[in-house]
């Protein structure tokens, strides 16, 4: 048999929830000061020929605001995580004294600048600060180089045939004269691009610096692949930093040059572009029995030089000395 639910309890409950109704409209009609702990965020801080350094203003702000109940609920429940905005277009900064590079802003100033950013029935009746310092510096501008940050792998039988290329491959840069002083170059960001076959051609993104402003924020990279072949030359060796009271001969005199060429230079490639050198001073102190070939002068456009053989056997004989 079910037991019946008494019908006072529900006038009980009834009444108890109007009675907190009541209550809580009540409680909201009236006139609080409370005080709330917001985060700042700071716009338009380049002025004219000035840069705000935002660096070392207070990233947040306690705030005591006067208002009824109801205003300050409805504040609360439309606020976002950045509440106050200090917008330097529109507050006028004072100038500390006779140093041109520190400005303030009193409470009062940031009071009826925080005005029109609560609800129109709340008042702010304090800051915690009573003055807000900020310091500026002179804007300078220069031109710095772009440095590329593309990795490109070539696919097999193909290679990179010449470094990459930017355009634009400098960009203007403005910030404050003593950080620009410390930037050498601006770098694109980092992009790999794997099993190329050919001329790679692609946009990129700069890598922002801070406090710093570019008139480009992009760049377009072109990097050069092809398919290459393999090409040997037959080359003489020449004796470089020989006293003149020496002569050295050379065993073999040549030597076989092995490299990498792309197939669209294979024909601009001759024997005129090499030179191939044994340095005396490299053997003079020590006479060891060979001694080393290198390249003193190749083609850019080449790669993988090899040389066959790269040590060769030599013979120092004095020149005698013709008699007046």
């Amino acid at each position: 048999m079910k037991r019946k639910i008494d019908p006072r309890l529900y006038i009980f409950f009834y009444c108890l929830v109007l009675s907190t109704i009541l209550w809580f409209l009540n409680v909201l009609n009236k006139p609080y000061q409370i005080q709330w702990t917001l985060r700042v965020r700071y716009v338009n801080t380049k002025l004219d020929n000035r840069l705000l350094v935002t660096s070392s203003l207070p990233e947040q702000l306690d705030v005591s605001v006067n208002g009824y109940g109801f205003a300050l609920l409805k504040e609360q429940l439309g606020w976002d995580k950045t509440k106050l905005t200090v917008d330097f277009e529109r507050i006028p900064l004072r100038r500390y004294y006779s140093d041109s590079t520190r400005y303030f802003l009193t409470a009062r100033d940031l009071q009826g600048h925080f005005a029109d950013q609560f609800h129109s029935e709340i008042q702010i009746s304090s800051l915690t600060i009573d003055t807000l310092f900020v310091q500026v510096t002179q804007l300078s501008t220069r031109v710095l180089p772009l440095v590329s940050q593309v990795s490109v792998t070539a696919a097999d039988q193909h290679f990179q045939n010449g470094p990459a290329q930017l355009w634009p491959d400098s960009i203007t840069v403005t910030g404050p004269a003593n950080l620009l002083d410390s930037i050498r170059y601006v770098r694109t960001r980092h992009a790999q691009v794997l099993n190329q076959s050919d001329t790679v051609r692609m946009g990129i993104s700069l890598e922002p610096i801070e406090s710093l402003s570019f008139d480009t924020d992009s760049a377009w990279v072109v990097v050069p692949i092809e398919q290459f072949t393999e090409m040997e030359l037959q080359l003489p060796i020449a004796v470089v930093n020989l006293p003149d009271t020496l002569s050295m001969k050379l065993f073999p005199a040549n030597t076989s040059v092995t490299f990498l060429v792309g197939l669209s230079r294979y024909h601009d490639v001759g024997p005129e572009q090499f030179t191939l050198v044994v340095d005396y001073l490299s053997v003079a102190e020590n006479l060891p029995q060979r001694a080393k070939v290198q390249p003193a002068r190749q083609p850019s456009h080449i790669t993988r030089v090899a040389l066959h053989p790269e040590f060769v056997e030599y013979i120092l004989e004095i020149v005698p000395m013709v008699k007046p």
